[in-house]
Formats: C-alpha cells, structure tokens, sequence
C-alpha cells in the first residue's frame, strides 16, 4: 500500500531520520493513482526518500530512453576502461526496470539493487557501479550513503578495479572485478528494527530515529525478498542493504584479493513483516 509507505515516511521525517531509502520497487502500475500520488507527496516533502531500480542480467537488450531521474544519477567521471570491461565479464546488465515515472522525480535520489550470488548462493558482494548502454550507475547503498554524507554525487568518481571516491567523503575499496566485499554484523535483527505498525501509532522512540538512515522493506518469511549470507539463510533484503551502506559508511567492507579465504566478521545483535532498518 503506497498510501501506507507515505504514512511511514512522514514518520520517519518527524522523527528526525536523516535519509529514508525504499527497498522496493516502485513498478508502474503497482499501486493505486491515489496510493502513488500521496507517495509522490510524502517524498517531495521530505526531500530524503531514495528509491529503487534494477539492472538485470537476463533479457532483452535494452536501448530505450532511459527516464531522467535515473539518467541522472549516472556517474560522469570513471578511469581504466580495461578494468570495466573485466566486471562486465562477472556481472553485465542487459535492461533497465525503472520505477513509476512520478514517483522517480520525487526521490532524493536513486540507485539500482542488482546482485549476483556466489556459487554456493550466498550474497558476499555488491556492485557498486553497473553499465548499461554506455552509462555507469550506482548501487542504492552507495548512493544512500553518499546522500547520508551529505556529499556532492556530481564530483564522485571511480577508478573501476580499485576504488571510488565521492567528494572526498567516501572512499570505498573494490576488487579487480568492481566488487565490493559485504562485512556482514551477523543474522536478521542485527540492526534496529521498527515496525510498521508501532512507528504509525506514534509507540517508537524518536531518539530511535533522530539523526539516522532508514530502509524500508518487508521482512516477512513469506516475503519474496529475502537474500542468503554467510550468517542466514533469509536476511531480508533491507537488511543487506543497511549493511552494505553502513560498511560504506564506517569502512568496514571486506578487502580481499579473489583468492583470499574468509575473513572474520563481528555480529551484532531481532523482527517480521514491513519494517525498517536503521543502520548509523
């Protein structure tokens, strides 16, 4: 229910969150007109809501136009072409899924959430920066990031196979392949989590939010949108992308060389249904 995400969105604003990015696609069509447009709304207003698109693997080529807010957000300045052209041979998008055209031009900002699994399933790395059709764009966690910093994405730059810097503020580290290794805390609840139910009936603490970064998913088992890790076999997928900002944040990503063994992670400390993450 847009109508409801809205809800929770003022919520968040209310209560002092910093930065609210959706872990949902916001396909056309998914909602009602009524429901997207109080979503648009609650978005504008809080001038801090990030949302999602994909950039699958499989398909069709596409070579349409791609819609303006997303164009937006591709990076304008990149180095070693070579490098590039070797993460394609790991992960390659072939299309775009773009989220309903008035909800992207109310987002903050936008990043995609595409991942490949490793062969035994588990979701180890991100992919910071994807190309399609000659543009390079950002991942939802390093846009959100970015956006939490308060940093200019105009002067972000990456040099693929080794690193990114965005204005100076965030300076991950990537494999040879434009990956970046995931330090996951630990099993689902390893952030704080608030419901939907008790954040719309006023029952959360503001210094829950005060100043914090929150994403917004479904953590229900029945829910599709659930990834494994080497911590849980169904970490919701908001949760994987709380951990990937904050590794961002707190430059605690995993840096290892394609033939390196595991590396040792810290847990931390538990949730069901729609809910949202608080990473930093």
């Amino acid at each position: 229910d847009r109508a409801e995400i809205a809800r929770v969105i003022q919520a968040l604003q209310a209560g002092g969150a910093r930065a609210v990015a959706l872990d949902i696609l916001l396909l056309p069509g998914g909602g009602t007109p009524e429901g997207s447009a109080a979503l648009a709304a609650a978005m504008k207003a809080c001038a801090c809501a990030l949302i999602p698109f994909s950039l699958p693997d499989d398909g069709p080529p596409d070579r349409g136009a791609v819609p303006a807010p997303v164009l937006a957000q591709a990076l304008l300045r990149y180095d070693d072409e070579a490098a590039l052209a070797r993460s394609e041979g790991y992960y390659r998008p072939r299309r775009l899924v773009a989220p309903e055209a008035g909800l992207a031009e109310a987002a903050a900002a936008l990043g995609h959430i595409s991942v490949r699994p490793e062969t035994d399933g588990s979701m180890r790395r991100d992919l910071p920066l994807l190309r399609l059709n000659g543009e390079v764009y950002p991942s939802l966690p390093l846009r959100l990031a970015a956006f939490a910093r308060g940093a200019d994405w105009q002067q972000a730059r990456a040099r693929f196979g080794a690193g990114i810097s965005v204005d100076g503020s965030l300076q991950p580290r990537l494999d040879e392949l434009s990956r970046l290794g995931v330090n996951y805390y630990g099993p689902t609840g390893s952030f704080d989590n608030v419901g939907f139910a008790e954040l719309l009936a006023g029952r959360v603490d503001p210094a829950r939010l005060q100043g914090r970064i929150a994403v917004v998913g479904v953590s229900a088992l029945a829910a599709g949108d659930h990834v494994p890790t080497p911590f849980d076999a169904r970490l919701p997928g908001m949760e994987r992308i709380a951990t990937v900002t904050d590794n961002l944040l707190t430059g605690r990503s995993l840096v290892r060389p394609a033939w390196g063994g595991a590396a040792g992670r810290r847990p931390r400390a538990g949730s069901g249904g729609r809910r949202c993450a608080t990473p930093g």
